[in-house]
């Protein structure tokens, strides 16, 4: 699980990067982390985003803050592009995989 929770959050931190997204300057997590809490609550949570935030939090890979639910509802209108250009490489089965998982965030 190591390696796919460094992986999200590396690929939406690029992603991010080389689409010039700017971060809110009062923000206490990035958006980067906030999309890796809301797709490992997706991919290895059956969605709940309370036990993603409570296992990144206690294996030290993000300090989840309880503003997480706030920051998801600002981030997720972008997810769905960002998401769309993330996968763009790959087939349509995993498009519809990602989008589907966007969908499904509370």
């Amino acid at each position: 699980m190591d390696e796919k929770i460094i992986a999200t959050f590396c690929l939406c931190d690029d992603l991010l990067k080389a689409m010039h997204h700017r971060e809110d300057p009062q923000c206490q997590m990035n958006d980067a982390e906030i999309m890796t809490t809301a797709l490992i609550a997706s991919l290895c949570f059956r969605g709940n985003h309370e036990s993603a935030r409570l296992m990144l939090k206690q294996h030290h890979y993000i300090v989840v803050t309880s503003f997480f639910h706030d920051s998801l509802g600002l981030v997720k209108l972008s997810l769905s592009s960002y998401a769309t250009a993330l996968v763009s490489a790959f087939d349509q089965e995993s498009l519809s995989c990602a989008l589907f998982t966007i969908s499904s965030i509370g």
